[in-house]
């Protein structure tokens, strides 16, 4: 998550114009093509962060964890799901949905077994799916840059 956190900045659609001297017209051809690598990328890696009890912020339900009361023992660690993502405005996408599914059913205490199997399974073909899936989107991306432009999607990690 650090190294996904540190290419944030560099991943605003401005930004990743500008870096590419890309004019208007060529930002028309290139936009959708970059979006489709950032959400085949996505739910190819997609997962979930799990953040120490103690960091303070908000706990899922909107608890803050600094009104925990203090036991003497350390917090139970918080998860961070994709839904709790306050960096970005996009929708969900179909992995982030598998990946909080998972999690839903992990948080019952009598979580079937077969459904956990079942959910991991779901979660698994997403991810191949969406690898599978990428290596064309990078490469349609790919074909809209000249090769200034490829190399700089590939320092940005867009592509390989």
């Amino acid at each position: 998550m650090g190294g996904m956190m540190g290419q944030m900045g560099m991943r605003n659609d401005a930004a990743i114009k500008q870096v590419l001297g890309a004019t208007d017209q060529q930002w028309e051809q290139i936009k959708p093509k970059l979006e489709r690598v950032r959400q085949l990328t996505a739910d190819s890696r997609v997962s979930i962060a799990v953040m120490s009890g103690r960091m303070g912020g908000a706990r899922r339900g909107g608890a803050d964890t600094a009104a925990a009361p203090a036991t003497g023992e350390p917090d139970a660690p918080r998860w961070m799901r994709p839904s709790q993502r306050q960096m970005t405005q996009q929708e969900l996408t179909e992995g982030d949905k598998a990946a909080e599914a998972l999690l839903d059913l992990l948080e019952k205490k009598d979580a079937d077994a077969k459904q956990i199997q079942q959910k991991v399974e779901a979660l698994r073909a997403i991810r191949q799916k969406a690898q599978k899936e990428l290596a064309t989107a990078q490469s349609d991306l790919r074909k809209v840059l000249d090769p200034r432009g490829q190399a700089m999607m590939s320092l940005m990690g867009i592509i390989d």
